[in-house]
């Protein structure tokens, strides 16, 4: 980045043929540049005249001195130790500053800077000549403007040149940021709402991330795929009577919020439920049957709307007749089941519509419990 010789200039010059100048224009040149030295300290310094920005000459012109640096940058005035005497402004110079080693050598400060438009200004005040006298004509140099050639002139600072090509002038934030601005110190930061924040969660072993979220947070999941799960629903749960139908309900939905009040059915938890999006692949049952002239079925419903319009669907049944009964010197204990194919959907269509999933347990005849019934059910399903 070229570094820039910060001259504060603020020329207007009212040049009348017939005067001449009682004060003398002041021979010295405000300085400043921008470099890494250690501050607060004192250095000597040389500052030179070069008739090029890296070659060329540089024996224009020369002055050492000692500045004291309290911060990053060199302030001096260039002139103010030995005068510019001889040294022709109408050419174009570059500023180089030297740092005095212990050895006696010196070392360049930085690069060369281009000299503004202050020393062309004292050149053109003596008319060209390097002497003194009344002004003849007035030239505005690079970076000036002027509003007239005869009279009374005035010299003014050319704004558009001064500003520098390749100046920022504005920091606007792209895809992916958010912050910029056109004035002061600006800021640009990530936007977390357009990029995925750094992942801050882990899962335990054996299980693998499954889903990330914007603030990095991580849904696990067994590793090697979604995994097989199951329950058992013991008859306890069911708690049969001999008096009607039992069912237990086996999803997270509340049952009772889409049924009557008055129907007769027991719900009782279950240590675990049906997950959604879960696809049920099989249900078994345990059943006991010692009668040869009755028998009993589970079925696995699915129940959905609002009492009394409710909507049953069933999804697999295992059941124990007459012709599968025993004697009671014959088998009677019946281990049933049943395969399908169901994603479970606790998803209603409303706020008051909370579908329920049902295990009901059903008896040919409601009187002799003793001789028949269900000992326990499973359900067996895979996670996405």
């Amino acid at each position: 980045m070229k570094t820039r010789v910060v001259l504060l200039v603020s020329l207007f010059l009212l040049v009348s043929i017939s005067m001449a100048f009682a004060t003398p224009v002041q021979q010295t040149i405000p300085y400043t540049k921008k470099t890494t030295l250690a501050f607060p300290k004192d250095y000597t310094l040389k500052f030179s005249l070069c008739d090029d920005p890296v070659a060329g000459i540089c024996s224009y012109w020369e002055e050492e001195k000692i500045v004291s640096m309290t911060g990053s940058k060199i302030k001096t005035n260039l002139g103010d130790t030995v005068p510019f005497t001889g040294v022709d402004f109408s050419q174009q110079y570059y500023v180089q500053v030297e740092k005095k080693k212990k050895d006696g050598t010196y070392k360049m400060v930085g690069a060369r800077d281009m000299l503004g438009v202050v020393p062309y200004a004292m050149w053109s005040l003596t008319g060209g000549s390097g002497g003194s006298g009344g002004v003849t004509s007035v030239t505005a140099g690079t970076g000036l403007l002027q509003n007239a050639t005869t009279g009374d002139v005035t010299l003014s600072v050319d704004t558009a040149i001064l500003s520098g090509v390749g100046d920022i002038t504005g920091v606007t934030a792209g895809t992916g940021l958010t912050g910029g601005g056109t004035t002061g110190d600006v800021t640009l930061n990530v936007d977390t709402a357009a990029i995925q924040a750094r992942v801050s969660g882990t899962c335990p072993a054996g299980q693998a991330i499954r889903a990330i979220d914007a603030a990095g947070a991580v849904t696990c999941q067994a590793a090697g795929g979604g995994g097989t799960g199951y329950f058992t629903v013991s008859s306890v749960q069911f708690m049969p009577t001999d008096q009607a139908t039992t069912w237990q309900y086996i999803s997270a939905s509340e049952f009772r919020t889409i049924l009557a009040p008055t129907d007769r059915i027991t719900t009782l938890a279950v240590a675990a439920y049906l997950p959604q999006g879960a696809t049920i692949t099989e249900i078994a049952a345990t059943l006991y049957d010692f009668d040869t002239g009755r028998g009993s079925r589970l079925s696995l419903f699915r129940y959905s709307g609002v009492y009394p319009a409710l909507a049953k669907d069933e999804l697999a049944f295992v059941e124990t007749g007459v012709a599968e009964a025993g004697a009671s010197d014959a088998e009677s204990v019946f281990v049933k089941t049943a395969t399908l194919n169901h994603t479970v959907d606790l998803a209603g269509t409303g706020p008051a519509v909370l579908p329920s999933y049902i295990l009901e347990w059903t008896p040919t005849n409601v009187h002799g419990l003793a001789t028949f019934g269900i000992i326990s059910a499973r359900i067996t399903y895979t996670l996405p």
